[in-house]
């Protein structure tokens, strides 16, 4: 007597919950996630259990998921959240007026947390993949010119910061990375970037973190210094070690207040207001206009790819393709001229 397959029967209260128990099936026994398990739910646990190396990263991605995040696609249930709802949230979100690059950074979050769900089976793919990504345009940074710069350089003289700007001018750091910077990183003529500073906002008055994991893996960097700013330098070097600029209890300088210094010299040195990232794209592109290889201004602003800096700085390289157009004379120039 030949057995019969039996049959087993299974109710569902809707429609959604056979459809994702089908979906189970299908998966062949591959862990999954629970069918009631919300995306908001899945975000907090993802921040409990992957919280990144970095405490200023891991700030930035608590503040997207509570204000951005959580209120708008909370309620989803994981396996729900598809290309749809994401495409819904960005349309929503410059519907509100944010930026290109807000909505860029969380859509960046929700897909390091869905990346995550897929390395724990929670689902099938990343329905990141699925959406266009909205592109923010590269900004065109203010600069000055070499004249403006001596200009500053003069008037520079008389602010307490004039070797935090100085040597600003001369590496084109960031702000995070001069400010962080320690007698110990010092080494005539050359300086050592090791690290960079970040305020961590907080309860009550947050607190200050330093940081060894830098922007880009290029970033950890040994840059040689041009005398002006070796001398520079030499007026904050104490011999007791620590950092180079602090405020009177000894942490360190906020952005602000070096932007609010920067202000008040620019306009007494009859210059272009500038941002301190200013003067780190100044430095460049007075490197880019002497004609400096494009790959030594790579390594000084410590760019993880060459692209990145042909593509802010290409412009800033006249008269660098002279020698092709030169060429093409001497050997086609006097055809055109029979």
């Amino acid at each position: 007597m030949e057995g019969k397959k039996r049959q087993r029967w299974r109710t569902f209260q809707t429609r959604d919950e056979a459809e994702i128990y089908e979906a189970r099936l299908r998966l062949d026994g591959v862990p999954i996630a629970s069918s009631r398990l919300t995306f908001g739910e899945w975000l907090d646990q993802w921040l409990a259990t992957d919280r990144p190396p970095s405490e200023a990263t891991a700030y930035r991605y608590e503040q997207t998921v509570r204000l951005h995040l959580k209120p708008a696609l909370g309620h989803i249930r994981l396996l729900r959240l598809g290309s749809g709802a994401l495409e819904n949230f960005i349309e929503d979100q410059k519907q509100h007026g944010y930026s290109v690059g807000t909505i860029a950074q969380n859509i960046r979050v929700i897909s390091t947390a869905l990346h995550c769900a897929m390395r724990r089976r929670l689902i099938i793919t990343n329905p990141v993949t699925l959406i266009q990504r909205p592109q923010p345009r590269p900004s065109k940074t203010a600069h000055w010119d070499a004249e403006q710069v001596k200009l500053f350089l003069g008037a520079v003289q008389r602010s307490p910061l004039a070797s935090l700007f100085i040597t600003t001018v001369a590496t084109g750091l960031r702000s995070c990375e001069v400010r962080a910077l320690r007698e110990e990183d010092y080494d005539p003529p050359v300086l050592h970037v090791r690290q960079k500073v970040r305020r961590v906002p907080g309860r009550p008055t947050g607190h200050w973190v330093f940081e060894e994991t830098l922007k880009t893996r290029y970033s950890r960097r040994t840059l040689t210094l041009p005398t002006f700013a070796q001398a520079a330098i030499a007026t904050r070097i104490t011999g007791k070690g620590g950092l180079m600029w602090h405020q009177e209890n000894g942490d360190p300088l906020f952005h602000y207040e070096c932007q609010l210094e920067l202000d008040r010299i620019t306009k007494e040195a009859g210059v272009p207001r500038l941002t301190l990232h200013g003067l780190r794209h100044t430095q460049a592109t007075v490197l880019a206009h002497l004609g400096i290889a494009p790959q030594i201004i790579q390594r000084r602003l410590g760019h993880s790819k060459i692209g990145t800096t042909m593509d802010i700085y290409a412009h800033e390289m006249p008269g660098e393709d002279a020698g092709a157009a030169a060429m093409l004379e001497q050997i086609f120039g006097e055809i055109s001229k029979d």
